[in-house]
């Protein structure tokens, strides 16, 4: 029993995001995954341990109980969220395959935006990408959306020339800011290093500054 009925490979999400990856690839339906299961959506509200069974919630609020020899709790796991003011408000995350979708059409829609404004400050602003999580899933989902954006300017050719910023705050740990803080030592400076980081500028500091309501048009 799943409230949901698909499987997300959540590490394929970055390049579900650049659009390289198919959705279909990325997430799966539970009924092809698991051909001789039984899938229940729903939640499990209840448990007779005594009865050995489980009341499920289903989708259409009606409760469904189904009987077990053997059950298995697979708790899952829930994104981690850094103590940073402002950062559930105002930043998007990156953790469902409609989170992925929503951060390509934002780029796209940054560019369009870009692309008609004669302000230069505002121009800037538009074309500024914050990624909070120098992990492998923050530094992961940057370059491919960095890749994504160059490979999009050929549809743009006054964009061309305009500068993007491509930022990762990262916090100083022994004065020795790099991504990847949990790879091996040398790991982080090869990645940070690597050509598809180069134009992606890593902004170090002591502690992550409090998030504001982004500038017209920046994200």
């Amino acid at each position: 029993m799943s409230p949901g009925n698909s499987l997300t490979f959540s590490p394929l999400l970055p390049e579900a995001a650049a659009a390289t990856l198919e959705l279909r690839h990325v997430q799966v339906p539970l009924r092809m995954m698991c051909p001789h299961c039984d899938v229940v959506l729903g939640r499990a509200v209840e448990l007779d341990a005594e009865a050995r069974e489980v009341r499920v919630e289903a989708l259409d609020d009606e409760d469904v109980v189904v009987a077990y020899d053997d059950l298995v709790v697979a708790v899952g796991a829930v994104p981690r969220t850094f103590p940073i003011p402002g950062l559930v408000e105002h930043a998007v995350g990156a953790t469902t395959v409609m989170d992925a979708i929503y951060l390509r059409e934002r780029v796209l829609r940054q560019l369009e935006a870009a692309s008609l404004e004669t302000d230069p400050e505002r121009r800037l602003a538009q074309l500024t990408c914050v990624f909070v999580g120098g992990g492998y899933a923050g530094v992961e989902t940057l370059a491919e959306l960095h890749s994504f954006a160059q490979d999009a300017l050929r549809y743009y050719p006054s964009l061309r020339s305009v500068p993007q910023r491509w930022l990762l705050p990262l916090p100083r740990t022994g004065g020795d800011p790099r991504p990847l803080q949990g790879s091996r030592s040398d790991r982080g400076h090869t990645d940070a290093r690597s050509p598809r980081l180069v134009g992606c500028p890593h902004r170090a500091s002591h502690a992550d500054p409090p998030m504001a309501a982004a500038t017209p048009g920046a994200r």
